[in-house]
Parts: C-alpha cells; structure tokens; sequence
C-alpha cells in the first residue's frame, strides 16, 4: 500500500523489468492511495516507480532471490 500523496493523485506505477516483476493488479482510492500486488517471476532485481522516467516520485527496489527447499 502507498498512502495518500499531499501534492496529488500518485501516477500510475510501472516495472521496470516486466519479465520479473510483474504487476498483477492495482488500484487507487479515493483518497489516493494505491494498492498495487506484484508477482515475482524469476530471480532478479527491478525497480516499481510511479511517475516519468524524468520525473519519479517514489521508487521501490525489488530484489528476488531463488528459494531452494532441500
């Protein structure tokens, strides 16, 4: 959840490596704030920014790992 932005609606959130992290569903309420779920699909690493490439105003690093069950 990213809550309410005092400046305005936050933009719309984008992925920046889609083969990973892949946004699966999102949702903005009417105050604002976003509800975004995000699905990993492989081990890597990919940024979730909302705004422009020029003008980001809030980033999230993903970082995924594989996880082995022996």
């Amino acid at each position: 959840m990213v809550p309410p932005r005092r400046n305005g609606p936050w933009p719309e959130p984008h992925t920046s490596g889609p083969m990973l992290a892949v946004i699966t569903a999102k949702s903005m309420d009417p105050d604002g704030t976003w509800h975004v779920t995000i699905r990993a699909a492989r081990p890597g690493s990919a940024t979730v920014t909302w705004g422009t490439e020029g003008a980001t105003v809030l980033a999230l690093q993903l970082d995924v790992a594989a996880y082995l069950i022996s």
